[in-house]
């Protein structure tokens, strides 16, 4: 639910995140789905690790808050935005499902994303948790982070401009200032 006077959410094209881990104990289902109250998008990129089925093959564990998470997702998806869940390694059991449509969410083992400026980008599945924007050899590597430490995300906006958000940092700065998007090299 968005807060009583909450900034206006922020408007993005697309929004890339992964290792979400839900049914995990270290899942930030809190922050994330703050996170998504506050942001609106064309494109959603759940790129691998959303659900973690190896942790609840040790240990069940599945709050009301890992629920709204997909609601959330599931109401995005239903008001419009494309969904494209590409799973990783903790949920490679929904690789058997590679091509199928669930009405505005799509299930791919990797997906090729045009941006706003016409790059290509090959949508790889999470695993690192660590977000970074950087050039190897001439190719643009981009990893979007986690929600369990980090809580992180990669956005592209309306030009096609490449950001990771630091989620808590920005609400913390968001107390003081109004949401925006920070202000960095275009990726």
């Amino acid at each position: 639910m968005l807060e009583r006077n909450a900034p206006a959410p922020l408007r993005l094209r697309t929004v890339f995140i992964s290792d979400i881990h839900l049914g995990f104990k270290g899942c930030s289902a809190g922050l994330l789905l703050d996170f998504l109250h506050h942001v609106e998008m064309d494109w959603l990129f759940l790129v691998g690790d959303i659900i973690d089925v190896w942790s609840m093959q040790k240990s069940m564990f599945w709050p009301q808050s890992h629920n709204n998470v997909l609601r959330t997702i599931l109401g995005k998806a239903k008001r419009g935005t494309k969904v494209i869940f590409v799973p990783g390694n903790h949920d490679e059991v929904f690789r058997e499902f590679d091509g199928a449509v669930f009405g505005n969410l799509e299930i791919h083992r990797e997906y090729i994303h045009r941006g706003a400026d016409g790059r290509r980008m090959l949508v790889v599945c999470g695993h690192i948790h660590r977000a970074e924007i950087r050039d190897i050899n001439g190719i643009l590597y981009c990893n979007d982070g986690d929600w369990v430490e980090s809580c992180t995300s990669l956005v592209e906006d309306m030009n096609g401009h490449l950001r990771l958000i630091d989620w808590p940092k920005m609400r913390e700065q968001a107390r003081v200032a109004p949401i925006a998007l920070p202000v960095g090299q275009a990726a």
